[in-house]
């Protein structure tokens, strides 16, 4: 079980994240010190929420089962059951994207930092005495975890930015509301790390109802309930996205309001949910709910780009709201014209009828209904039918050929109506033709005036209700008439604009009459039935400049000469030109968001660039995306700053510049420790720096470098001119995010300048250690070969004395520490080359070398390991003297194979069990004429070869040391040092 302490949040105004609190996971084995850094940790940060664990491998479990309750793990290194490089390399097998992890040990040494930075620790801290270390370890654990944040930031971003991309090429071909619905949902439930999407509306009894959902847990919203009314299945993100109009992110196992549905959400691996709003103005079109398998897939930034995604597909619902009350508005008014109207269909090459109006039917005597289904030809007089058959009546109108004719149409009663007919092609969706669309008026008697009066007037009441209007030109009299929203478009009357030169000069912005030139040159050239399309602007004079779109026909008249006319319609388009040209902005920004995005992701993660290249890179982007002239980045100390860093590259003579720092923008980062930005320090006076008012900058934004808590110096962006608007949440967070990667760099390069130095000094200790030994042993050993010469002579001489036993057992023992001297101050040192040496090979040498007196061997081992044969003989020779020693000269000892390794066994009285963990300590020894080096010195060659080694008891009830960890040659003679096994 772990512990947990923790304290309140507090906001420094240092990060994006800066109030959330920090959790952290601690482990080690030592109790005492996991209380004293539950005590001194949240003290220094009071972000900080501790749990503790004692061994590595709850630790892993904890990690896995919840990793994303946790913001980083401090690890010891030597622990009973699995070291702290071990625990790293398994949660880094396991997860996908692991939280950052910092080793806090005692037990420095080059192997150990060697490994740690090659496995890829975020941080490397020693423990030291006194308690200014767990500021220092606060420090690291809070931009550890910034930097982290500030990476999953960038990546959440790119990810989202890729889903809006694929909504908005989408979203223009989307015709219907559950279309647009379902865009949006597969977008998101087929983009990691978003799993299930669903949108829904509000019935009229409060409930959310779901529309559409896209993903593979659909029986989930059968078993919730979500409600925009008072209840307590309205404080969901839904229902608050709802109430509120904002974009809502809750967290499925920790946000209390969330209870409801979290056993539903749970079950189906949802970690938190984002809603958002679909609004366009004063309408709502919904929600949009969003459920991702992580706990931390929705920040702060995607908040505003999914807002703006949310106004996106809410416009793209009132353009399909707006077609559909157009399109309504048509059908109504066609409904009731006081003209003939009908829409075919071609079956076979056939003219069905498939609709219309109540006039067409009742002047035939029918109802609508009736005619429904009914060749066009029942309705037709035999000359009529022949024009439309054989004559290609029907072929031509399908084709557009069609211009106006006279037709014949029987009524119920027998009756013959004389019509003008008018018929184009009618289209689906899809831009296919599918029939026709006819037009019929009658002219049988002088009625049918009084009914194209009735049908101008609402012809007109429809074109001033969509600002359009209607005008005629007759090209050979330059008569001209207008019909609708004239004068509300272009404030003048009719009237005063009789021709088309009087219009032009009159209505049309002087810069885009040349495109009435161009037109008139175009109908010169075009066929009767091409259409002329332009849009142009209203003149200034004449109120508010408007965009107007129009579409002009030259048309023969029904006449016999050969007179035409100009008909055309014109529209108002200023308020669609400004939601294209805003989401053409909103799109520009967010793909140039995401380019920065990704191009500081490339830089700064993974790249073998060199420091200064990459800052440089960083410097750059950031000028380009902010469209400032200048970046630096300076260094700063209590009284002065200095520029580092400076871009473009023909500023380079203010590097190494040093100025006094105060009245410079950086004083203010460095006093306010978060970022300060002014779009225009001209009209700033009161606050505005004197040395960068001399220097002439106006627009800048700047951002504190914080290195192991502490602040080193600020990133700037400037320019001389200033800017229209401030500052972005995006742009600053850019620049926030550029100070933290910053300030991670410095600390990392410093972290590995600070361990090159201890790495250094251990080398130079080892050196002296073995000079020592060297010297030492070299002055012992000549008086010893003098002692045992001078024994010899004397034995020689014939002299005997048990006196003469004890001197020789006594060289005997000098000889032995001298030798185990020399292998103490070797030990530790790892094996930086390693061969392929066969065990039996080597273990039946090593027993042919050793006193064993009467005891035995027998070597089963066939394995080949790779190691350095010198200090695999050393651990060979040594485990077989101590087995001699401990256990009389009658042992039988036996050398095998294991699974990973091999082990060494004898028959004797074995290792008491409260002894094993302490026979590897130097100078612990139960023989009254040992010194307590051979199994230490044995562990030693061990850990050098990066193998593990334990003792337990062996099938004969002796003692049996067996080591793991041991890799056999991959098939060349000589290879590196084989790698830690994992947990």
């Amino acid at each position: 079980m772990g512990e947990s302490s923790g304290t309140a949040e507090r906001g420094d105004g240092r990060s994006h994240d800066g109030d959330k609190p920090l959790r952290v996971l601690v482990v080690d084995d030592d109790p005492l010190l996991l209380d004293l850094v539950s005590e001194f940790l949240p003290r220094e940060d009071e972000r900080l929420e501790l749990t503790t664990y004692r061994t590595a491998t709850d630790a892993y479990e904890a990690v896995v089962d919840d990793h994303a309750r946790v913001d980083c793990i401090v690890s010891d290194y030597q622990m009973p059951d699995l070291d702290g490089l071990e625990l790293l390399d398994g949660i880094q097998e396991t997860l996908a994207d692991p939280p950052p992890f910092i080793l806090y040990t005692g037990h420095g040494s080059e192997r150990i930092a060697s490994a740690a930075i090659s496995m890829g620790v975020t941080d490397y801290v020693s423990k030291e005495s006194g308690t200014e270390q767990y500021e220092i370890l606060a420090n690291r654990i809070g931009n550890a975890v910034e930097r982290t944040r500030a990476s999953r930031r960038v990546s959440t971003l790119d990810r989202v930015n890729t889903v809006i991309r694929r909504i908005d090429r989408r979203l223009v071909e989307a015709t219907t509301h559950e279309q647009v619905n379902r865009v949006a949902c597969d977008a998101f439930a087929h983009t990691e790390p978003y799993t299930f999407a669903w949108v829904g509306t509000v019935s009229d009894d409060g409930r959310v109802v779901p529309q559409v959902s896209s993903g593979p847990h659909e029986g989930y919203l059968a078993a919730i309930t979500v409600t925009a009314d008072d209840s307590p299945t309205a404080d969901g993100p839904a229902g608050t996205a709802l109430a509120d109009g904002r974009v809502v992110v809750q967290n499925v196992d920790t946000d209390a309001v969330f209870e409801p549905w979290r056993e539903a959400a749970l079950a189906r691996g949802f970690r938190s949910v984002a809603a958002v709003p679909l609004r366009h103005e004063n309408a709502s079109y919904g929600v949009l709910v969003v459920y991702a398998d992580r706990a931390t897939a929705f920040g702060e930034t995607d908040r505003s780009v999914l807002a703006d995604l949310g106004t996106t597909i809410g416009h793209a619902h009132y353009r399909i709201e707006i077609g559909r009350r157009h399109d309504r508005q048509y059908r109504e008014l066609l409904a009731e014209a006081p003209v003939l109207f009908a829409q075919t269909t071609a079956d076979d090459g056939t003219a069905v009828i498939d609709d219309c109006n109540r006039l067409f039917a009742e002047t035939l005597g029918y109802t609508p209904a009736q005619l429904r289904g009914e060749p066009l030809e029942s309705i037709y007089s035999t000359e009529s039918t022949r024009a439309l058959g054989e004559c290609r009546g029907y072929e031509r109108a399908l084709d557009d050929e069609f211009v106006r004719e006279r037709r014949e149409l029987v009524t119920a009663t027998g009756e013959i109506i004389t019509v003008l007919l008018r018929a184009a092609p009618r289209r689906n969706a899809a831009g296919e033709v599918i029939g026709t669309n006819v037009l019929y008026v009658d002219t049988t008697n002088d009625a049918q005036l009084s009914r194209l009066e009735t049908l101008r007037e609402r012809m007109e009441f429809a074109l001033d209700l969509n600002d359009s209007h209607v005008f005629e030109i007759d090209t050979e009299t330059g008569e001209q008439r207008r019909y609708g929203a004239f004068e509300s478009l272009f404030h003048v009357e009719p009237s005063a604009v009789p021709t088309t030169a009087a219009f032009v000069e009159t209505c049309v912005h002087p810069e885009d009459r040349t495109l009435f030139e161009r037109a008139e040159a175009g109908l010169a050239d075009a066929s009767s039935d091409d259409p002329l399309w332009l849009q142009y602007r209203t003149h200034p004079e004449r109120g508010p400049v408007r965009w107007i779109e129009t579409h002009l026909y030259e048309k023969a008249t029904p006449h016999a000469d050969s007179s035409s006319k100009l008909v055309g319609l014109a529209t108002d388009v200023t308020a669609a030109r400004e939601r294209q040209q805003q989401l053409r902005d909103v799109t520009a920004r967010i793909e140039r968001r995401n380019e920065v995005g990704q191009a500081f992701l490339e830089t700064i993660v993974g790249s073998d660039t060199a420091f200064e290249t990459r800052v440089e890179r960083v410097l750059e982007l950031g000028r380009e995306y902010l469209g400032m002239a200048v970046g630096s980045v300076t260094d700063v100390d209590l009284e002065t700053c200095t520029v580092a860093h400076a871009s473009p590259s023909d500023d380079e003579s203010a590097v190494g510049t040093t100025v006094d720092l105060a009245g410079t923008c950086c004083s203010l980062v460095a006093e306010a420790e978060a970022p300060v930005s002014f779009h225009d320090l001209n009209a700033v006076t009161a606050t505005t720096p004197v040395v960068h008012r001399r220097q002439g900058v106006a627009a800048y934004v700047g951002a504190p470098i914080f290195v192991d808590g502490a602040l080193h110096g600020t990133v700037n962006f400037s320019d001389p001119d200033g800017r229209p608007e401030p500052f972005t949440d995006a742009e600053r967070t850019l620049v926030r995010l550029f100070a933290q990667w910053l300030g991670g760099e410095i600390g990392r390069r410093r972290s590995r300048a600070q361990a090159a130095g201890r790495l250094e000094r251990l080398e130079a200790q080892n050196d002296r250690l073995d000079d020592f030994a060297s010297v030492v042993s070299h002055d012992l050993r000549s008086p010893l070969n003098v002692a045992q010469g001078r024994l010899g002579l004397l034995r020689g001489e014939g002299w005997e004395s048990e006196h003469l036993d004890e001197i020789e057992h006594g060289l005997a023992r000098i000889e032995t520490l001298l030798s185990d001297l020399l292998e103490l101050a070797r030990r530790g040192k790892q094996v930086s080359t390693t061969t392929a040496v066969g065990l039996a090979d080597i273990a039946g040498n090593c027993w042919r070398t050793t006193p064993t007196a009467e005891a035995t061997v027998d070597v089963d081992a066939t394995r080949t390991v790779l190691a350095d044969r010198s200090r695999l003989k050393q651990l060979l020779e040594n485990l077989f003297r101590n087995a001699v020693a401990h256990n009389g000269d009658d042992v039988h000892v036996t050398v095998g194979d294991t699974a990973d390794g091999f082990y060494v066994a004898d028959d004797g009285v074995g290792v008491p069990p409260d002894d094993r963990d302490r026979i590897f300590e130097s100078g612990y020894t139960t023989d009254a004429d040992g010194c307590g080096l051979g199994l230490p010195i044995v562990r030693d060659i061990a850990d050098a070869h990066g193998w593990d080694v334990t003792v337990a008891e062996s099938t004969a009830g002796g003692a049996r040391f067996e080591f793991t960890g041991v890799r056999a040659p991959p098939g060349a003679s000589e290879t590196s040092c084989p790698r830690r096994r994992r947990p």
